[in-house]
């Protein structure tokens, strides 16, 4: 079928944690806190350790689809077909008929029936799904990239099931028409950068149990003031600091 030749199945796996990571329990059970939310959105820089922290979240028995997003994916038509995917790999019988108004999309490039195949496969989810579920977006700024894709995400947001949580992970702000509305109506978890960053006791644990060095409270401080709490050189300054 024409959707195989479009799917990249690498993109709907989480990524595998390190050995070195860092379980941190403060964040994913903030990350939890999405299941009483419609929409969750983590905005933070590169290397707050956003993917680290959602990877996390699949280390359990959890419903989770996964959709590690990149240039590419803002294109309508390729974005739905990999969440479709990503939907299939939990609930086996319920891509086919969203799937098969997606092909007559590309047949005919002039009709965009993408609100019938979300509906659609709405309508299956409120019929299959009985449990939370949540959608990882990873790298949803490049969403940013095409109005109409951030159309459908905002679609996808007030139509899906309230049992569907859909958790947006960016680098920059995402441009989502109705999220005042749903802001107003407390359905947005915010979790930012600075909610991210490594604390002083997780700094501590991270250093004595992965590296074994014990370090003192000041060291701690010069530590996250240089690195400003980020994670992705943990295990680069950990090789400096046995180093030395």
């Amino acid at each position: 079928m024409f959707q195989d030749r479009l799917i990249l199945r690498t993109k709907l796996a989480p990524p595998r944690l390190h050995r070195d990571t860092l379980h941190r329990e403060r964040i994913t059970k903030r990350l939890l806190d999405a299941s009483d939310y419609r929409l969750t959105i983590i905005q933070a820089g590169a290397g707050y350790g956003k993917t680290t922290a959602l990877a996390e979240l699949d280390a359990e028995d959890r419903k989770i689809v996964w959709y590690h997003l990149d240039p590419v994916d803002a294109d309508p038509l390729t974005f739905l077909l990999h969440l479709i995917y990503g939907f299939s790999k939990l609930f086996a019988d319920i891509a086919d008929e969203p799937l098969a108004l997606l092909e007559s999309w590309e047949r005919d490039v002039k009709d965009s029936p993408w609100s019938s195949a979300i509906d659609t496969l709405t309508n299956s989810l409120t019929v299959e799904v009985n449990e939370p579920v949540y959608v990882i977006l990873d790298d949803a700024h490049y969403l940013n990239d095409s109005a109409e894709t951030i159309q459908i995400v905002d679609y996808l947001i007030g139509r899906f099931p309230q049992n569907i949580h859909i958790i947006l992970a960016s680098r920059y702000p995402i441009k989502l028409p109705g999220s005042a509305y749903w802001r107003v109506r407390g359905e947005i978890l915010e979790i930012n950068q600075d909610e991210l960053a490594f604390t002083e006791d997780e700094t501590e644990s991270l250093f004595k149990n992965r590296y074994g060095l014990s370090l003192t409270a000041h060291q701690i401080s010069l530590l996250l003031n240089k690195s400003e709490g980020w994670r992705s050189d943990d295990r680069r300054v950990g090789k400096e600091c046995r180093s030395r």
